[in-house]
């Protein structure tokens, strides 16, 4: 009897992850130091959860990347993606991938490459120019909602909020014309 993977039951699992034993099939599979692990334990060893980190030479986990293969890259250029949608700057997001094991060299390195590669992608542009569109529309609720309330309260108790409305909407609308 065929056993299916835990994320996709209409798939044959071909492996099991050593950490908490899923059945995965070969989409799911992660390979690290030789090794089968599902998405959620790879990604927790490469953040470096201290009860997940593989235990594998400083070299070796220098460069996640270069471990074993496409996959493990898969899982970080996510990560690093999503951080960068967050609104992460690249001090933090190296940081992370540092606790994760990797060198301050490597990181940053990785970090600019994969910038350079999200910011000049159709997709990444999208969904850059899509943060920004949010920015406009928060920056206008802000100086509405200011102007509101200095002009129900008559005084200039909310000029503060339009200041920063206003300060968000153009953030957001020059980020937008740049990804647009």
């Amino acid at each position: 009897m065929a056993m299916n993977c835990a994320y996709h039951p209409e798939r044959e699992a071909v492996g099991a992850c050593v950490n908490c034993g899923k059945l995965v099939c070969d989409e799911c599979k992660v390979v690290l130091t030789g090794k089968n692990y599902c998405n959620s334990c790879a990604n927790k060893i490469i953040l470096g959860e201290p009860e997940t980190r593989v235990s594998a030479p400083e070299t070796q986990r220098a460069s996640v990347g270069r471990l074993e293969g496409q996959q493990v890259n898969n899982v970080v250029q996510e990560m690093v993606t999503q951080r960068l949608l967050e609104g992460k700057d690249k001090k933090k997001i190296v940081e992370e991938l540092v606790k994760g094991g990797w060198t301050k060299e490597s990181a940053t390195q990785y970090f600019d490459n994969l910038e350079l590669q999200f910011k000049q992608s159709p997709e990444g542009r999208q969904r850059l120019a899509s943060n920004y569109k949010r920015h406009m529309l928060y920056g206008v609720l802000w100086v509405v909602g200011g102007v509101i309330a200095t002009m129900v309260i008559e005084g200039w108790f909310f000029w503060g909020a339009v200041v920063f409305g206003a300060i968000d909407f153009f953030r957001g609308f020059f980020g937008w014309l740049k990804y647009r």
